[in-house]
Order: C-alpha cells, then structure tokens, then sequence
C-alpha cells in the first residue's frame, strides 16, 4: 500500500454524490465492546465499539469498497466481533446512536474485507483476504460470495454459500450485477487488471463463477491493451453496473493514467476510455458510483492524483478529483474536490438523486496546511448536474480529538434520499475504534388537515372559496372539489355549476405523511319561473310537470279531433348543447313529439291562462326524421301573429337531433293559441311547449 496512505472507495448513494478520503486501512471493530454515548469536546460524529485485538486494524479499508446498506427500514454494516473474531452484521439503532449485533455471521475469517451490494432481493458480499498489494496475492486464499436474504426479521444465509470468486486474496476487490443478473468481480493480481464473472444470475438457487480473465481493449492495439492493463503493485479498480452498461475503472500508475473499460450487458467485448492522463495524475485511491435507472446512464468516479509527490508540490493542484463519464457525448469531465493544499485521501462519494447533489467524503488534516493523510473526514457536496466543489478543507463530519489516524470512510452502492439519509462509517487506528456520522432529519409530524368553506351551500351557481387552516407545518395540498376537479394551492375557490351534494377533501401533507379533511357544498337547482303550461307534446309525464299528450291520449290542449294530428318518438341520443334550451330540461322530451298529418285542419294548441297579461312562451323542437336541411318547413303563428315563417328544425339548430328552443313573449287576454301552418315541406312537428311568467 502506497506510503501516502489508502484510499477508500466510492459508496453507492442517490444522485447526490459524497466523497470521503481516508489514509490508512481500518480495522474491523468489536460489535458490542461498549461504545462512547456522546463525543467529547472537539471530537466530530459518534464513537463506536472498539476493535482493539481484532485481526485487521483496517476494518472500513480498502478505498473502493462499500460495508453499509440500506434496507427494510434501517442502516447495516459489516463491523468486525470481537466474539467471533470474524465479521458480523450490524444494525444501526438510530434512537440510541448505537450498533447492534445481528447475532448473523459474515465471514469468520477476520484477515478479510467485503465488499457489500444490497440488490432489493439478495445481500451479496464478495469477501476477500487482505494482500498488501497485487504482487503478494496468495493462493488458496479464496475470495468467496456470501449471499443473504431477509426473513422478516433478520438476515438468514442462503443455502449453497460462499460460492468460490477467485482462489487468491486481493488488496481489493468490489462487486457489481448487471441488467442480467450476472454477477461482476474486478481486482488487480501480479500488476494485472482482471474480471470475473457469475455464469448465471447472482440470484439463481446457486451460483458458479467462471475463471478469472484480463479483459481484452478491443478498441486499442494488442500492445495497447496491454499497456492499459499492466499496472505498478500498489494500483486496484473497482466495477459498477448501470443502464444496462458494466463499467471497469481502474488506475495505472506507470502512466499517469485512469482508465474505464465499458461492456454492454448484451455484448461480449470490453472498450476502454482515458478519464484522466498525465505525469503523477494516477494513484490507487478511486471509488465509483452509478444511479440505478439514471436516464443519462452516467458513471461517477472519485479519484485521486499523485500531484503531491510533485516536487516542488503546486498547493493549487487538483489532488481529488470528480470524474463523470456522459454516454451521450462518450466523455470524461472532471471537477477538482481538493487541492494539494488540502492534503485529501481516500475519497467516497455518495448520490443522492432525489436531492440531486453529491455527497464528496475524504481523510484530510485536522489542522488546516499541515500535510496530513489521516485525522478528519471531511464531506463537500455540489450539484448532481453540474458539479462544483468549494475550496478549502470542507465540513468536519468524523473527528476523534484524543486520536490523529481517523481514516478510511465507508458507505453504501445504494442511492440515498430522504427516507433514508446518509450514513458514513470510518475507524481510528490508535486507539481501534468504529466512528459513525448519520445524516438524517426525521421527518416532521404529519399536518393536521383543516379548512374553513363559504358558502356552504346555495343555489346554482355557487362560488365557494376555500381556506386552508391545517397545522403541523403542511408543505403541499391536494383538494377534491367533489365534481371531478381539484386544485394543487393552499387556499382555492371553485364554482359549482350543477345542482347536488359534494363531498370537499383537503388532503395536507409534508415529510412525515399526510391528512385529510372533508366538508360537504349542497348546491340547488335555479327556482325557475311560474310554470301555466307544460306538455310533453307525443309522449308521457315526466319530472318537472311535464303533462302526457301520447297517441292514446292526447292531450286536451291540441285539437288533434279535427286536426288529426300523430305522434312520433326516436331512440336516439339528442343532443342538448344549444345555449337556448332551459337549464333542467329533460333529454327525453325532445325525443317524442307531434305531427300535423295533413289529413285536416292545422294543428293548433289553445293553452290556458290564469289572468290577462304578459306571458313567456316556449316551443321546443328537434328535427328527429330528417337528415339533410329544406325536408321540413312550416310556419307558427301565436294568437293570431306569425313568429316563424318556413321554419326549418334541422337548419335553426345545426343538425339532425340537437334539442333548440324559440322563446316569445305574448301579451293575452284570455288563453294562448299556438297554430302551426303547413308550407309545402313535411309535417309540422312540436316536442314541447310551455307558458311560463314573464
């Protein structure tokens, strides 16, 4: 391992990104040896149980790994026990700031690491012996995976495992699943890149790997990836798979380079890119991210130069550095974390999605401008779309004031957001201690749901506004107007248009859930004017005192005797569109109606009134025979004066069965006639009259 100390790598997390840089390698603690409840004055985060006697004093190490996940409502680990001298899981007591043993076994060989990928079904951990570098890789040291599965309550081996990865031991080694299922394992052995694969799913009842390979650069010369894949001792790689895409990065110290080999998951060959190139811009610190269903299918690299060694050192320097790979465009762009100045070591990044910001963690000096590798992890954040990290040594978030080696930060593949929050594990060598900072805000109470309405009821329309008076700090409303609309603000108004009872709902909510609360609006329907008359001409009684005039009995107001008239009626849908027609009229009425026959006098109506004055007459027709205009025409006179003249239904309302009403006002004496002459076209027809107040 490089003198400068080892480089963690990046943990998985939404789309915001945080990087922690660590030096030296951590040692695994004890699970219950009694942690410290609180700091004390100076120190930064929460002490954990102490490892001191375990077999590695490096337990969070090695820089591309990830120990911790997220899953069915709590924060796991992979922490060191001193009980079994092996490695256990652990569960994050959020309300005590403790770890708690899950009394599950990981590997029980306490000269190992893993590294951890929560999928949503299975918990695979590639778990590897510790090499110092790739040149004193051991045989018959295997590199196993461990698969585990969630019973309800805790995490339960699954049958069949460990299934063999590689027959040596690595400094490092990360995993990664592909869109098929196929499980990924990337480390460096004898100064060379290799991969390996599952041969079938990772969540198949078993899982076999196949052998070991140093993938072939199809777009370079044989010589060229060669090169690319010849590496110094002291460099490693790490696999990410996302977007249907496995990505392969790693650094090569022999040419200052970074480089990134991508393989589609439906493909076989593997092509190589160049992140970063350059006298010193290689070491073996990097940790890489990716965001599952990421639209834009990037790869997010925290990587670390050798820009330090550089004699003289320039404080300026990018010594951590931000690499995201765009598939759009096929290109690298890189934004500086922290300089030279700042000393930074084993960066971690962290996603966040939701918040779209990068969580950038690394080891750097207590002390700002002492040249430090170990003593506080520090977290910058920036934008998940367009990365810029602020100068400087960054915020504090692990410090132990009795102790300088706090190093090597850890976290999760996973995305994180709001539910979850963010959880970065690291250690101190002297004394062998876990520390933890958890980024979480609870969520607030749920909002009381309340409203205020006014009016609450009338007759149509009625405007109704909406006052929101719900408690608990509500960030977002919802309401249900009842009728089918809604609206989004806090307070609203709303017009109702029909008669009827509607049932209000304000649904207030904010982080912690929601309520609802419900008022109900009675809305009536318009007192129309005094109705004298009203006669459904050509069929029966209907709602709104309508009388019956059907074939077997007519009614007594037209003069069907001498007339002889007839009645008609049709199935079909009649349209009610026309602004001339009463609000309340039924549809019905239009489809039945009256007809002069042309075998006797004209048809006329003499309906009664109760007093001489001024009145509102209004003939209701729709054309329910014909389909073209000119087929029917006729005239109407109202006591004696002529209001239409060649009328044409089908004309006058736009169409075969459109309902449309001629309204007009008579001054009488007595009663009312209405008398419809014949022209030349068809039969006078009439669905409905009445006589109404004026």
């Amino acid at each position: 391992m490089n003198v400068r100390g080892a480089r963690r790598v990046l943990r998985a997390a939404s789309l915001t990104v945080s990087v922690i840089v660590g030096v030296s390698c951590l040692t695994a603690v004890a699970l219950l040896q009694a942690p410290e409840a609180r700091a004390a004055a100076g120190d930064v985060g929460t002490a954990g149980g102490a490892f001191a006697g375990f077999a590695t004093i490096t337990p969070t190490a090695p820089k591309s790994e990830s120990k911790l996940w997220y899953a069915h409502g709590s924060w796991w680990a992979s922490m060191a026990s001193l009980t079994t001298l092996g490695y256990r899981i652990a569960r994050l007591d959020r309300a005590t700031h403790t770890w708690v043993d899950a009394g599950v076994d990981l590997d029980t060989r306490g000269n190992t690491q893993a590294d951890i990928l929560w999928n949503g079904q299975h918990l695979l951990v590639a778990s590897h012996v510790v090499s110092s570098s790739s040149t004193t890789a051991v045989v018959n040291q295997p590199a196993r995976l461990l698969r585990y599965s969630w019973t309800g309550s805790t995490w339960a081996r699954d049958p069949g495992f460990p299934a063999t990865i590689s027959n040596y031991s690595a400094e490092s080694m990360t995993i990664a699943q592909d869109s098929n299922g196929t499980v990924w394992a990337s480390f460096t052995r004898s100064r060379r890149l290799y991969v390996v694969k599952s041969t079938g799913s990772g969540d198949a009842e078993s899982v076999v790997f196949g052998t070991p390979y140093i993938p072939t650069l199809v777009n370079l010369t044989e010589t060229g990836s060669t090169t690319a894949t010849t590496l110094t001792s002291d460099d490693i790689s790490a696999v990410v798979s996302a977007s249907g895409v496995t990505t392969v990065v790693w650094g090569n110290q022999l040419n200052g380079t970074y480089y990134a080999a991508r393989r589609a998951d439906s493909a076989s060959t593997w092509r190589a890119s160049t992140i970063v190139s350059g006298t010193r811009m290689s070491d073996d610190h990097l940790n890489v991210k990716t965001i599952p269903g990421d639209s834009q299918g990037r790869v997010f690299v925290a990587l670390k130069t050798a820009l330090s060694d550089k004699v003289p050192a320039v404080p300026t320097d990018p010594l951590l550095m931000l690499a995201v790979y765009k598939p759009a465009s096929s290109t690298w762009v890189t934004t500086p974390i922290a300089s030279v100045a700042e000393s930074g070591t084993r960066p971690l990044l962290v996603l966040d999605a939701e918040a779209d910001t990068i969580h950038a963690y690394y080891t750097g000096p207590t002390t700002a401008g002492i040249v430090a590798f170990t003593g506080t992890v520090y977290e910058k954040s920036a934008s998940l779309s367009s990365p810029t990290f602020s100068t400087g040594l960054g915020t504090p978030v692990l410090r132990d004031s009795a102790s300088a080696t706090m190093n090597n930060a850890t976290s999760t593949k996973q995305t994180t957001d709001a539910v979850s929050g963010r959880v970065v594990l690291a250690a101190t060598e002297g004394p062998q201690k876990y520390w933890f900072s958890d980024f979480y805000v609870p969520p607030p109470p749920a909002p009381s749901a309340s409203f205020t309405a006014s009016p609450t009821s009338g007759t149509v329309p009625v405007t109704t506004v909406f006052t929101d008076t719900s408690t608990g700090a509500p960030t977002s409303w919802s309401w249900d107007f009842g009728d089918g609309s809604g609206a989004s603000t806090r307070s609203a108004s709303h017009t109702y248009t029909s008669a009827g009872n509607y049932l209000v709902r304000l649904t207030a909510m904010n982080a912690g859930g929601a309520t609802t609360a419900t008022t109900t609006v009675s809305v009536l329907a318009p007192l129309g004017p005094t109705v004298f008359d009203r006669v459904n001409a050509g069929g029966s009684a209907l709602t709104g005192g309508w009388a019956a005039d059907t074939s077997t009995r007519p009614s007594s107001w037209v003069n069907d005797s001498v007339a002889r008239t007839a009645t008609g009626s049709t199935g079909s849908t009649i349209a009610m569109t026309d602004p001339s027609i009463p609000a309340g009229t039924p549809s019905s009425m239009f489809r039945t109606s009256r007809y002069d026959t042309s075998a006797g006098s004209d048809m006329i109506w003499t309906l009664p009134v109760p007093n001489a004055g001024t009145y509102t007459v209004r003939l209701y027709f729709a054309e329910t025979y014909w389909t073209s205009t000119g087929r029917r025409t006729f005239n109407v006179s109202i006591n004696g004066s002529r209001v239409l003249t060649s009328f044409d239904i089908l004309a006058a309302a736009g169409g075969a069965k459109k309902g449309i009403v001629r309204t007009f006002t008579v001054t009488t004496s007595g009663s009312i006639t209405v008398a419809f002459g014949r022209t030349t076209h068809d039969n006078p027809m009439i669905s409905g009259i009445d006589v109404v107040a004026s």
